[in-house]
């Protein structure tokens, strides 16, 4: 939090005992403050319209990038056009030093108070579609968010995402971070709250994940999205199905999903750990066969990937020796075995 340098009382705010006037608005009423800046809702005089006023502090010690610099960030901010970015409408720098800007006023309330209400997998992977939508676009136009946790994200009454306070990234580089380093970070932290179950089954391989680009961020969190319902579904037609042997339309599902699941750890985002996905096979009871389809249709796309899963999950598998040429052999004798095995349901075995 930012230290209480500034009072905000009566309408008025003051900053190390100095006031902070900006005439064409009136302030309203404090916000909230965070680790680099106090934001106060305000009317514009001349439009009569809500706006947000963000007005940013140095930490103790630290100095505020140039004029320059700031109005720089500010206008590539300020050319971003996405439903789910808050607009900025007007930024400058105050005879007092310091920076300020006027962003959209969001109606609504923070992605963590939204969280706090207990929200179903469907709830929460439309909200983390809209918010990788948003910022795959603005890493298209270079803007790096800098400080993209719940708190600056709104959630509005009709389930519309608003993604606040762009440019912090610009204030990381005068404290000695690296904002590429810090981005990567927090959005994964926040995306990942939003899926809440990649704790318990662990589909991702952090080894691989923690250094992934940027850009492939959102593409990554919505593979995982993907990866979590799917799953979901899958579980649930296995536990719902009470025969002692699968019909056919049940078989099709389950192979569905498999198909889906198998298609989606091969994707062009491939930070998938193989060997925590034929866990979960095992954890909801599919037998060999269906363990077979997943693995028919991952190993031309994953040698390396299938060759570890084979020292981690020997005996699902019951494989004995890792060389790739075995593995060839044993992809041929799936496939043979997919064509004619029984379904069995292994819920009543």
């Amino acid at each position: 939090m930012v230290s209480k340098r500034y009072r905000f009382e009566g309408q008025k705010l003051t900053i190390d005992g100095r006031p902070i006037l900006i005439p064409e608005y009136r302030f309203e009423e404090e916000l909230g403050s965070g680790a680099n800046g106090v934001v106060i809702k305000s009317t514009d005089i001349h439009l009569e319209r809500e706006v947000a006023v963000k007005v940013w502090l140095p930490r103790n010690g630290k100095k505020l990038p140039d004029k320059e610099r700031f109005l720089s960030e500010a206008r590539k901010i300020a050319k971003l056009n996405h439903e789910n970015i808050a607009r900025i409408y007007h930024t400058n720098y105050l005879d007092t030093g310091h920076f300020y800007a006027v962003f959209e006023y969001i109606h609504g309330e923070t992605l963590a108070n939204w969280l706090r209400e207990g929200r179903d997998l469907y709830e929460r992977t439309t909200i983390l579609d809209q918010i990788c939508r948003a910022m795959k676009y603005a890493y298209s136009c270079n803007v790096l968010h800098g400080d993209l946790h719940p708190k600056n994200i709104m959630i509005t009454k009709n389930g519309e995402v608003k993604v606040l306070d762009f440019g912090t990234s610009i204030f990381c580089k005068n404290i000695g971070q690296d904002p590429q380093v810090k981005e990567r970070k927090v959005f994964l932290e926040t995306g990942l709250k939003l899926l809440s179950e990649e704790k318990k089954y662990t589909f991702l391989d952090y080894d691989k994940v923690k250094n992934i680009p940027i850009i492939l961020i959102p593409d990554l969190l919505l593979a995982t999205s993907s990866l979590l319902s799917t799953t979901s579904m899958l579980s649930s037609i296995v536990k719902d199905y009470s025969g002692e042997l699968y019909d056919d339309d049940t078989d099709y599902d389950i192979r569905r999903e498999i198909m889906k699941i198998a298609y989606i750890t091969i994707s062009d985002v491939p930070f998938f750990d193989l060997s925590s996905i034929i866990d979960f096979f095992n954890k909801i009871g599919l037998s060999e066969y269906y363990l077979d389809v997943f693995i028919s249709v991952a190993t031309p796309h994953c040698h390396a990937e299938i060759a570890d899963l084979k020292r981690y999950v020997t005996n699902p598998l019951k494989y004995d020796d890792n060389s790739m040429a075995t593995l060839q052999i044993d992809y041929e004798r799936l496939q043979c075995k997919i064509l004619g095995a029984p379904r069995v349901n292994p819920a009543l075995n």
